[in-house]
């Protein structure tokens, strides 16, 4: 799941990168209708959590695959320490994490934590508004009506004064309300604002921007994507006041830019994310009033659009991210067991294997170390996996055996119980699912290896695995 949130975040912030750094060149030609557009698709990429990856991707971004451990020796008694042999780590009895998942873990709070964050200060606001918001006199419901008319908007939208809000704002997404300062407009100033928060209303603005919330608070970690989140806000706010003045002369215009600053001389920041606002800042004003007063005919962006959509699903194709321990994506398995060599981009990972072994009475140090060589060279047939912890544990060993003489092949084959270890490990499973029977992107633990030979001084040989 982390894999895919990487892969999504990464190459999504190509396109990001790119529209951010061209957008200013692009304006100029373009109508800011594409941009709202692109940046809606941008979003909805975001929050998808599918990526399609071709099965040898061109790029492929190594992820932590290690672990977080805890020493435990210096607390457990009679552990013994063995010493690495083959490229396995060994040490003493010691829990341990996947770094994986520990990250998996950090995101979540950072993402619940970014969301509650802001719908907690929404939840907060629309409780004052119900608390201190009040109607508005007579006059100025009837120029808000008429305009509701002229939109052709049916549904029902109240009309607020709250003294709390320094500008004119678009409210509620079930229950839309507009909110408006205490502030004395003129006619012509409550048509332009009217109109404006109208047809954010129309076109459901808010919920746009509770998608690009949500995007933030899955991403969150990303810097590109709160920019992102910056530059949609000012377009929803660009192409609106677009359609506004959409076949008007220049008078209407400085009309609408004159009741924009009327506003502007008042107003502060929004208290939410989750609203429109009629005034957003110096900086996005100064762009607004570049965009009213821009008389030139641009083209709608239908290419360029198309182009954006072809370029970050390819990108998500391109690009993928593996747990492998070298960095490589893991191709598909093969079930040929009759190949005497193999990529080593497909054979089982044994490069960074914690192996624990505690104090035995049945069986000594080098007979245990003999099994754990055994299953790590067995491990190589186990294809997209990477094993990242090995261990003996006598008392769970003998109840497995136990088991295995009375139901298992041990009932068959007639092996003795002195001939018999059982081995536990945990291992990780890439994106191709090993053979096919193991579920991908995922970690097995407590997995068992039954280990069977012939006599005290023979051979180990694995007799079966599983759980």
């Amino acid at each position: 799941m982390f894999d895919t949130l990487l892969e999504i975040s990464l190459t999504t912030s190509l396109i990001i990168a790119f529209l951010l750094i061209f957008m200013p060149f692009l304006s100029k030609r373009y109508s800011s209708k594409w941009r709202y557009l692109i940046w809606l698709f941008v979003v909805i990429r975001l929050l998808i959590p599918i990526n399609l990856n071709l099965l040898q991707s061109p790029l492929t971004l190594a992820t932590a695959n290690g672990q977080i451990e805890m020493q435990l020796s210096a607390i457990i008694p009679d552990t013994i320490v063995v010493m690495p042999t083959n490229n396995i780590s060994l040490i003493g009895v010691q829990p341990s994490i996947p770094t994986q998942d520990i990250l998996l873990i950090i995101w979540a709070i950072g993402a619940i934590a970014f969301l509650f964050w802001h719908l907690s200060a929404y939840s907060i606001f629309c409780r004052s508004v119900r608390r201190f918001g009040k109607q508005v006199d007579c006059e100025t419901q009837k120029v808000f009506n008429c305009i509701k008319s002229e939109l052709k908007i049916k549904k029902d939208i109240k009309l607020i004064l709250y003294k709390e809000v320094s500008s004119p704002i678009l409210l509620g997404f079930f229950s839309s309300c507009v909110l408006l300062p205490n502030t004395d407009f003129n006619k012509a100033d409550l048509e332009a604002i009217f109109t404006h928060e109208l047809i954010h209303c129309s076109r459901r603005d808010l919920w746009y921007k509770l998608m690009i919330l949500l995007a933030q608070s899955v991403h969150w970690f990303n810097p590109l994507v709160h920019m992102m989140a910056y530059a949609a806000n000012r377009d929803i706010e660009i192409s609106c006041d677009e359609e506004v003045i959409k076949n008007t002369d220049a008078a209407f215009r400085r009309q609408y830019a004159e009741s924009m600053l009327s506003v502007m001389q008042k107003s502060l920041h929004p208290k939410t994310m989750l609203s429109t606002n009629f005034y957003g800042g110096e900086k996005v004003m100064k762009q607004r009033f570049t965009s009213i007063f821009d008389m030139k005919v641009k083209k709608e962006g239908v290419m360029l659009f198309a182009i954006v959509l072809v370029a970050t699903l390819m990108a998500g194709m391109l690009v993928s991210c593996a747990t492998a321990t070298d960095g490589t994506n893991t191709p598909p398995p093969s079930s040929s067991e009759n190949k005497t060599t193999k990529d080593t981009t497909q054979v089982g990972k044994t490069n960074n294997v914690v192996v624990s072994i505690e104090k035995s009475d049945k069986f000594s140090e080098e007979e245990i170390n003999d099994a754990i060589n055994c299953v790590n060279k067995k491990f190589k047939d186990f294809e997209g996996c990477n094993l990242t912890k090995l261990w003996y544990d006598e008392e769970k060993s003998n109840n497995f055996i136990e088991g295995y003489l009375k139901n298992g092949n041990g009932s068959v084959n007639g092996v003795k119980a002195e001939n018999v270890i059982v081995l536990l490990s945990n291992f990780d499973v890439d994106s191709s699912g090993g053979d096919g029977s193991l579920n991908p992107n995922s970690t097995y633990s407590n997995w068992n290896w039954i280990l069977i030979r012939d006599n005290k001084t023979g051979n180990w040989k694995v007799d079966d695995c599983g759980y």
